[in-house]
């Protein structure tokens, strides 16, 4: 909702345009690879990160957690990516409180 009508409309042409099969494989193996905690804050409009990158954050173990807007949610609703975030950087470094 940020661009005007003109941008929006060269961008669905791109989008359409887009082999987006290449994507199947982006990553996946780094994130196969990797043992740590894992957090992917996405975009609802956001057809970047496939499913097959999705799939992978997920199988490690990782979270998806969805924001409105989409490339860009840190700069479409940086309120909620903020707390989001923070939120589940508090509970990956914390350890545990004892009573």
């Amino acid at each position: 909702g940020q661009f005007a009508e003109a941008d929006q409309a060269r961008a669905k042409a791109v989008g359409e345009q887009l082999d987006w099969s290449i994507f199947q494989s982006s990553g996946v193996a780094d994130l196969q690879e990797y043992a740590g905690p894992m957090l992917l804050l996405m975009g609802e409009a956001d057809p970047v990160c496939t499913r097959w990158q999705q799939q992978a954050v997920v199988a490690a173990g990782g979270a998806i957690r969805w924001l409105p807007g989409g490339h860009k949610p840190f700069i479409e609703c940086p309120e909620q990516f903020g707390t989001a975030l923070r939120t589940w950087v508090i509970a990956h470094t914390e350890p545990p409180k004892t009573v």
